[in-house]
């Protein structure tokens, strides 16, 4: 009897043990929702300092050219394991807010990958920036940089930089470009995402390991601006607590998929953004031109050695029973 007891409580401490872990934690095991907001601004580099990226106010006449960078901050509003009711929602002192840093790779004709004639936006390639640029323009303070070493690495794929924070501040668009890039990264770093572009660094090859684009009306005016972007990336730094595994695949993505069949990663996400009604250049306080919000789709695993140790367990009582029974 002693010894079922002891293997009982060994299964239920394993158990628990692993309960906590996952409802402690903002992603649980499955497939999970994050809904996410981005506030972001366009930008060039400095023809006389590759590390520094100067601020492009928004021109339909300019549009977005090869070499820009898209720069700006994130912040995730909730998580939730999809088929169940538990959710993770920010909280005053329980965020995850980030940085985004994305180049345009290429600007393409509309129909280059989608073969229906039904896109008529052009197709704008995005990857990881350029490794070097680390320093970006304040757009309400030009000639004031920003230097972000340390807080996300291009040289890495990276794209995304999450911070888990349980401070007091709390992420958004404000009146300060710093003030709101430090808030979103205030926090310890939780996971960084991005995607390889393969050894030919040409875009939706056989050797990408994923994808990120967008349709905008690059020629609209900031007011009217619109666009949807796309991605498939996968984690590069992960301190979530859970491993994660390539197999997720976009159900309503086709047009890479068109490109690199059966393609699988850790995130995939879609998104809608437009100009943000409440930039400086629309007459409001923030200093950020463009808004979006992203679902995304992230599948954590349980880590191997808590799921052996609780089959060990739920072994050993299952052996029990059956000694017992003989």
């Amino acid at each position: 009897m002693k010894k079922l007891l002891t293997l009982l409580a060994i299964t239920l401490f394993l158990g628990m043990g692993l309960t906590s872990l996952v409802s402690a934690s903002i992603l649980e095991v499955g497939e999970n929702t994050m809904f996410f907001k981005n506030f972001e601004n366009l930008y060039e580099i400095d023809p006389n300092d590759s590390t520094q990226a100067l601020y492009v106010t928004p021109d339909p006449n300019r549009g977005v050219l090869d070499g820009d960078i898209l720069f700006g901050i994130v912040g995730a509003q909730d998580v939730n394991l999809v088929g169940s009711s538990t959710h993770w929602f920010q909280s005053g002192t329980d965020q995850l807010s980030g940085l985004l840093l994305q180049e345009v790779k290429d600007v393409v004709d509309p129909d280059t990958f989608d073969g229906t004639g039904q896109q008529n936006l052009p197709h704008i390639v995005l990857g990881a920036a350029t490794a070097s640029v680390i320093k970006f323009e304040d757009p309400k303070n030009l000639g004031s940089f920003f230097d972000i070493t340390g807080l996300i690495n291009p040289a890495n794929n990276e794209m995304f930089a999450f911070y888990h924070d349980t401070g007091a501040t709390t992420f958004g668009a404000t009146t300060s470009f710093v003030t709101d890039i430090q808030n979103a990264t205030d926090g310890n770093l939780w996971a960084t995402f991005g995607y390889n572009e393969g050894v030919d660094g040409i875009f939706a090859t056989a050797d990408d390991t994923g994808y990120f684009y967008s349709h905008a009306d690059v020629g609209a005016i900031l007011a009217q601006f619109t666009g949807e972007a796309w991605g498939a990336i996968d984690i590069i730094q992960n301190l979530t607590s859970f491993p994660f595994v390539k197999d997720l695949n976009d159900p309503g993505e086709n047009e890479m998929d068109a490109v690199i069949a059966n393609l699988f990663n850790d995130m995939y996400l879609n998104n809608e953004f437009n100009g943000n009604p409440h930039s400086f250049n629309l007459g409001g306080p923030n200093p950020w031109d463009f808004e979006s919000n992203d679902p995304a789709h992230l599948h954590p695993v349980p880590e191997p050695s808590t799921m052996l140790l609780l089959g060990i367990g739920l072994l050993g009582l299952a052996g029990y029973g059956r000694k017992r029974m003989m």
